[in-house]
């Protein structure tokens, strides 16, 4: 268990919220591969209102690309929990394994609207 105040994913830098989700080379790793691959993440959560993340435009964003930064930001939580908790080191690949996983448990699911999925929801907007 992890028992001072440094980053559990990074142990280099007093652990703050912004820190963990955004700051940390652990963090930053983890949105680099998803912004390369999938979404525009700083306008998105700009956009979320998350003030440390820079951006200059306002978008109009699809609830896919909503739901990629939201479960990238309660995966990166998680495996700080995992690193403090039951001493289990962050892994760049584990977690955008983790991320995708869910969005592809939730792209299954049939939506309320009778579309096959949530991420045929964005391709009407």
């Amino acid at each position: 268990m992890v028992n001072s105040y440094c980053c559990a994913l990074c142990g280099s830098h007093q652990e703050f919220i912004s820190h963990v989700l955004f700051d940390c080379e652990v963090a930053k790793a983890l949105w680099e591969l998803i912004e390369g691959r999938f979404v525009d993440i700083k306008s998105i959560l700009s956009n979320l209102g998350f003030s440390s993340v820079p951006s200059t435009r306002t978008i109009k964003f699809h609830s896919a690309a909503l739901a990629l930064c939201l479960n990238s930001l309660y995966s990166l939580w998680l495996a700080r929990n995992k690193a403090i908790f039951s001493n289990i080191n962050p892994c760049i690949n584990r977690l955008l394994a983790s991320t995708l996983a869910v969005m592809v448990h939730y792209a299954d699911i049939p939506s309320s609207e009778g579309r096959n999925n949530i991420l045929d929801q964005d391709k009407s907007t």
